[in-house]
């Protein structure tokens, strides 16, 4: 797994697994929605993630593959303009 944060605070988390099918890539952020995988988990992180996302005015978006790979997924966040 990768973690970065780039110069335009946009963060960014991947890792190097198979690539997500489009139609569950579609699907994914939706509430109880799971890629297939044997790990656990409800379905819920990253519906939470893009509700924060939405809440703070930025922006969650999912890849697969991640960009510049032939396989991976990434979610990056952008936040959204400050008025500061």
């Amino acid at each position: 797994m990768q973690v970065a944060l780039s110069a335009d605070g946009a963060l960014a988390v991947r890792n190097a697994g198979p690539m997500v099918a489009p139609e569950v890539m579609a699907q994914l952020a939706q509430p109880f929605t799971r890629g297939a995988t044997p790990a656990e988990g409800s379905g819920l992180g990253l519906a939470i993630a893009r509700a924060i996302a939405a809440g703070s005015g930025g922006r969650l978006a999912l890849s697969s593959p991640a960009p510049g790979q032939a396989d991976g997924f990434e979610a990056r966040f952008t936040p959204g303009q400050s008025n500061q």
